[in-house]
């Protein structure tokens, strides 16, 4: 799930609804609001699998990683019309009369012919044409280069909690954690690996591996971090072909470089001497001091204030230096905690969270965080990657870590002695750990900024709540199977109907959707709330109906009528027809143009319908993952908003508040 700054920007302009309505434009666009199918295109070879959105499935079996990235299209740019028609059908339910009269004034003077909607329109289209001729252009499609910056890189808001998310990789107790955590480090440089051999086959839209997805964010799952700079964060990773072979191992405040591929480049260091290298590491780091300051706190900072102190940082000491280059340079990160999460919820908040604030690098691509009890999870910055590329990882560590972890003691101990006959004479060691030492007694801005991290941290911390939800009286196969329903959409009612009775009120809500169909694609909106799901909501708000049969009757025709609205929008948003990624565009091409900001940004409806006080995500990875990973988790996207990720397994329902 992805929660953009911009969109929250909009509350900020909006003024009263209604100014529009009385200048009233001089020429009106006639638009489909109310009854009219969404148009959805169809999509070669057959047309979106409304049963299987939005889901993510890896079974393009016998295909290479990269082998069909050429083919996908480009990310089309929706027509004008077509984004304001959805547009405007979206605010239905959140307007009243007057409200939505007011909004049909705004947008159709926005989109009069010679209007700024049309020369916006045309910047687009030309910079969609630039991009597919690749003339100039860095990236791939008109949308990737501003949402790329504008979500994510120039957001100066500290990244935890808003830019992270987190799946729970085991939440079972284990008097073996160092063990659990070689075996996270050796699946995760495995899998590693295999993508480089172009052994992982591309995701697909659809279980039959016919809606074959881009695999592009997958290049920056390791060996990457986000740097802060002033103004724009960047994405730093691998140059001139050369890939780093270590990790960074963060314990008890020190942090450690350990090789984790061997010197051929192709190989991985073995389970064992991974093990043996990890309580080599403990040992070290129990004997020192801790440091009463953590550099990892640094990376909790707003961007601005942590590109100075990194800056300030890096042109101190040598060792600074190296140690900052080391840690973002890393095929990723592992902390090994000394806290103990007593449940799974614990867990899944001190994983989001980075723990106490002081033991996670939050810039890295992602890290595993392993508790003194064994509890396990993957913590990632969601500006590399969306959800279900981690997923993908976490479940592949699954499998191999559950091997390892099953195997006896005997079995084990056989293994690891042949491994270390098979590298003879000279086996792996545990001593090809290096510790990254940090000083901090010559820049005094860096010690001086902790204390007020510190609290920052405490007090974001108090205020995010977290709780988990595991329903099993239902799940995939009786909502697809007996009940013949589309399974996100029935969960995507359930939380507008939990919503209603909760607040009282008809919430704006973001849904993420794939646009991986497309070349370098990352996400749309769907809008969930409709006028079909408000029905809905309302039908069921008839207490004195439950004995009524006509009454239960027609809620249920109000259910099927809100999911198949839901399913088309959705089918809409995977086609890359969606409205906000479209309304984002026209609205940063309008401020790259010195061009007056139009008023349909600045207008209340906008700020209304871009305020998502109910931001969801669906993590079910069918095919990938069993159910222990259908925990994961984001923030919400203001204070006075939830964020609900849930999964939808065979025979249960996972969520996240």
């Amino acid at each position: 799930a992805t929660r953009p700054d911009e969109r929250h920007a909009a509350s900020r302009d909006g003024h009263e609804p209604g100014a529009a309505a009385r200048r009233g434009p001089e020429a009106r666009l006639s638009l489909p609001i109310a009854a009219a199918p969404l148009d959805m295109p169809d999509l070669s070879p057959s047309a979106v699998p409304l049963n299987e959105l939005p889901g993510v499935h890896p079974v393009k079996k016998g295909c290479r990683t990269l082998e069909v990235q050429s083919e996908l299209p480009a990310l089309p740019l929706p027509s004008l019309d077509h984004t304001l028609a959805l547009y405007l059908r979206s605010l239905i339910p959140l307007l009243s009369p007057a409200e939505y009269s007011a909004a049909c004034a705004v947008v159709g003077n926005f989109g009069q012919t010679g209007g700024q909607g049309h020369e916006l329109q045309r910047i687009l289209e030309k910079r969609a044409s630039a991009c597919g001729q690749h003339l100039g252009y860095p990236r791939v499609h008109w949308l990737e280069q501003y949402w790329e910056e504008y979500a994510y890189l120039r957001n100066r808001s500290p990244l935890v909690p808003h830019n992270m998310f987190s799946t729970l990789f085991d939440a079972s107790c284990t008097n073996a954690p160092l063990r659990r955590a070689a075996g996270l480090v050796y699946a995760a440089t495995d899998f590693h690996l295999r993508l480089r051999r172009g052994d992982i086959a591309p995701d697909s839209l659809d279980t039959q591996g016919n809606m074959p997805l881009c695999m592009h964010q997958y290049s920056r799952l390791f060996a990457h971090s986000r740097v802060p700079g002033a103004g724009c964060d960047a994405f730093v990773g691998p140059s001139d072909g050369h890939m780093p072979r270590h990790i960074v191992v963060f314990c008890k405040g020190h942090a450690y470089a350990l090789d984790v591929v061997l010197p051929d480049g192709a190989s991985c260091l073995p389970f064992g001497a991974v093990e043996a290298a990890l309580a080599s590491i403990s040992r070290h780091a129990s004997q020192r001091v801790a440091p009463v300051e953590s550099v990892c706190a640094l990376t909790s900072a707003p961007r601005d204030e942590w590109a100075r102190l990194r800056a300030a940082l890096m042109a101190t000491a040598p060792c600074n230096a190296s140690a900052v280059e080391s840690i973002e340079s890393a095929l990723f990160c592992v902390t090994l905690c000394d806290s103990t999460p007593p449940s799974p919820v614990a867990l899944l908040r001190a994983t989001m969270l980075g723990d106490d604030g002081r033991s996670v690098w939050y810039d890295k691509c992602f890290s595993f965080i392993v508790f003194a009890n064994g509890r396990a999870g993957v913590h990632s910055e969601h500006g590399h990657f969306d959800g279900p590329v981690s997923a993908r990882l976490s479940a592949f560590a699954r499998r191999v870590v559950g091997a390892v972890e099953a195997e006896e003691t005997e079995t084990r101990a056989l293994r690891l002695a042949t491994e270390a006959k098979a590298h003879s004479p000279q086996p792996p060691r545990a001593c090809w750990a290096t510790a990254l030492d940090f000083d901090l007694s010559c820049v005094p801005q860096v010690r001086d900024a902790m204390p007020q991290l510190s609290d920052a941290f405490a007090a974001m911390a108090k205020v995010t709540r977290i709780t988990s939800v595991r329903f099993a009286g239902s799940g995939r196969c009786k909502l697809r199977k007996e009940l013949g329903v589309q399974p996100d959409s029935a969960v995507q009612m359930a939380l507008q109907l939990a919503y209603a009775r909760d607040q009282q009120a008809t919430p704006a809500t973001y849904e993420t959707a794939t646009t991986r169909r497309f070349a370098h694609g990352r996400t749309e909106t769907i809008r969930v709330t409709s006028a079909a799901s408000a029905a809905f909501t309302s039908a069921m708000a008839d207490s004195a109906a439950e004995a009524d049969s006509a009454m239960v009757a027609k809620r249920g025709v109000a259910l099927r009528a809100a999911m198949r609205e839901h399913g088309e929008w959705a089918a809409a948003c995977v086609s890359g027809m969606g409205v906000d990624r479209h309304l984002m565009a026209m609205r940063i091409a309008a401020a790259e143009a010195a061009m007056e900001t139009p008023q349909l940004f600045r207008d209340a409806a906008y700020a209304r319908s871009t305020n998502f006080t109910l931001s969801t995500s669906n993590m079910s990875t069918p095919g990938i993952g069993p159910d222990a990973l259908d925990m994961c988790g984001f923030a919400a996207p203001t204070v006075d908003s939830y964020g609900v990720c849930y999964g939808i397994q065979d025979h249960c329902i996972g969520f996240t508040v």
